[in-house]
């Protein structure tokens, strides 16, 4: 399966290494880096694998989540792609995040 990265998901990217690389001891960032390029490969051959985040039940759009150590990648599969649409802590408040989004310039 296809997977590409929304803007929205690459920015997100962004701010994830700024953060990680100015608040964490050296080197975290090629960890959490690896362990969002498996989590996305996992997902790729297994794109049913995430739960339906609390936050979008009774979306019809089809969005999914998984999660690693600190992490949230929320998703959604179309035909044979799959978009990563965020990125973000999973102590973040999803609702936030998504207005941040919409306020965005």
């Amino acid at each position: 399966m296809k997977v590409e990265f929304t803007a929205s998901a690459k920015l997100d990217l962004q701010d994830l290494r700024r953060y990680v690389r100015q608040f964490k001891p050296p080197g975290t960032w090629q960890i959490v880096k690896e362990q969002l390029r498996k989590q996305v490969s996992h997902l790729s051959q297994f794109p049913d694998a995430g739960a339906i985040p609390d936050e979008l039940t009774g979306y019809s759009a089809g969005y999914r989540q998984v999660m690693n150590n600190q992490e949230r990648l929320i998703y959604r599969v179309t035909g044979d792609t799959l978009y990563v649409h965020v990125i973000c802590a999973q102590v973040q408040d999803l609702q936030e995040d998504l207005l941040k989004r919409l306020t965005r310039p």
